[in-house]
């Protein structure tokens, strides 16, 4: 869910500087779509707005990123790299020059278990390219995981090789 769509859908109405926030973002029409942080501020920054409603907005990042647990791939990455390890296995950063969109690492578990994994960003969706290549591997007969979250790295792993270790 985007900031916008939960500071409206938890703010809007209420009587607290959220839901002055939140009534102001329902009639702006040129509120970023682009989900950063960053973005907004510099969105916040280029109107003119006040100090204390950049203050209010800060406090509601904070929340918002809290509730929907966002996290960068890279940090989901290091987090499947250690637990693989803590499973007795191995994740290997898996690139094929000349073969586009193939998943980020290749998860190799106790007992000969093996599967690709793709990791994103949470809520971020595959591209068109690495979704047929899913696809193809998954037609092959190769398991193919999309992890967008840190608590979905152990259902994969035990789905993968039970609970090696």
């Amino acid at each position: 869910m985007t900031f916008y769509r939960w500071i409206i859908k938890k703010y809007a109405g209420k009587h607290c500087p959220m839901g002055d926030l939140a009534d102001d973002l329902v009639w702006d029409d040129t509120f970023p779509k682009e989900n950063t942080r960053k973005a907004i501020r510099a969105y916040l920054e280029a109107e003119g707005a006040c100090q204390d409603c950049e203050d209010v907005f800060e406090l509601a990042w904070v929340e918002y990123a809290k509730e929907n647990k966002l996290v960068k791939e890279s940090t989901i990455e290091r987090r499947l790299v250690a637990k693989t390890r803590n499973h007795g296995g191995l994740a290997a950063k898996f690139v094929s020059p000349g073969l586009d969109g193939v998943p980020d690492r290749i998860i190799l578990l106790p007992g000969g278990h093996m599967a690709f994994v793709e990791l994103k960003a949470p809520g971020k969706k595959l591209r068109p390219v690495q979704g047929r290549r899913r696809e193809q591997l998954e037609g092959l007969g190769f398991r193919v995981f999309v992890v967008d979250s840190v608590e979905r790295i152990e259902l994969v792993l035990n789905e993968i090789g039970g609970d090696a270790r």
